[in-house]
């Protein structure tokens, strides 16, 4: 399952057979991980996961509430590696994106987060990804993203979707954009056109379309996603 609707295309349908209608009932829990790396830590909410976690080969790959993204066995369901993100951010709710990289470059986690950064992880090692950003982080808050409202939030839900070295990133500000996979340079930028800003009791706020949770999914040379309305 090496993306959040299982391919490019948003399928969601696997073709294994093992499982079955006639045999699911007969299912046994084979390991338990526990997200929170501190089970004593005694918390006021306690944080709830909504990840589809991605499976590559022998890997399961998952962001997690704790503000971490954490491989594991998928037959033993040990840990393999950890990473943690900067202090107060989180992995997007919905998943992560896989790239299996290329002749020069290994495969790759890559995923925006809720504090507007879009982060390359080595999917073997868990290390941020050399050459992408600046050691694997590109910090996407610029003032021209932000449009002159610097305190806004401004972060990712949805996982991307990558595809031929594309990493697809639909955002609350009415744009899609679409980073290289390689550095994390802007490829494209496609603004939805229908975004303006008030002024209400002297707070400037957004009004328009925006695509803050959407995936995207691709058939042939055509890319499709939903968008709502900040009104």
């Amino acid at each position: 399952w090496p993306s959040y609707g299982y391919d490019a295309g948003g399928g969601r349908f696997s073709p294994l057979t093992q499982i079955t209608p006639d045999n699911v009932n007969k299912l046994q829990v084979a390991w338990t991980y526990h997200m929170n790396p501190i089970p004593s830590q005694k918390l006021a909410r306690v944080p709830f996961a909504t990840t589809t976690p991605l499976v590559v080969g022998n890997r399961i790959f998952l962001g997690t509430p704790y503000g971490r993204v954490v491989a594991l066995d998928s037959t033993r369901g040990k840990q393999l590696w950890a990473y943690d993100l900067p202090t107060g951010d989180q992995p997007p709710f919905r998943g992560l994106g896989y790239w299996p990289g290329d002749k020069s470059h290994a495969p790759r986690l890559i995923f925006g987060t809720l504090r507007g950064r879009m982060i390359a992880l080595d999917a073997k090692t868990g290390a941020p990804s050399k050459g992408f950003g600046v050691d694997g982080v590109v910090d996407t808050r610029t003032p021209e993203i932000m449009n002159d409202l610097p305190n806004a939030f401004y972060g990712y839900s949805a996982p991307p979707t990558v595809a031929n070295g594309v990493v697809y990133a639909p955002n609350q500000d009415g744009h899609i954009r679409a980073f290289d996979a390689k550095t994390g340079a802007v490829v494209w930028d496609y603004d939805a056109g229908a975004m303006t800003y008030d002024t209400v009791n002297g707070v400037k706020e957004q009004r328009g379309a925006n695509f803050d949770g959407s995936g995207m999914a691709f058939a042939g040379d055509m890319a499709f996603t939903m968008s709502g309305y900040n009104g």
